[in-house]
């Protein structure tokens, strides 16, 4: 099967093979910026809550989800 495009190696697209340099040999491909993002909020989350208070939270959730 032949590919629709080539390329798309990170800083130098123009380039089938991927670049030999650092750091630019290590970053091909488009950076996952909303991962990024909520993984920050997620940590921001954690920090702001409290991790004893999310795990009380978990705790009276699996309690209320359980079978009686």
């Amino acid at each position: 099967m032949i590919p629709l495009k080539q390329g798309g190696t990170g800083s130098r697209s123009e380039f089938e093979q991927q670049p030999d340099f650092l750091p630019d040999c290590f970053e091909s491909g488009t950076p996952n910026g909303p991962g990024i993002a909520g993984l920050l909020a997620g940590l921001h989350f954690v920090r702001e809550e409290g991790i004893e208070k999310i795990r009380q939270e978990e705790g009276r959730l699996m309690k209320s989800s359980s079978p009686a």
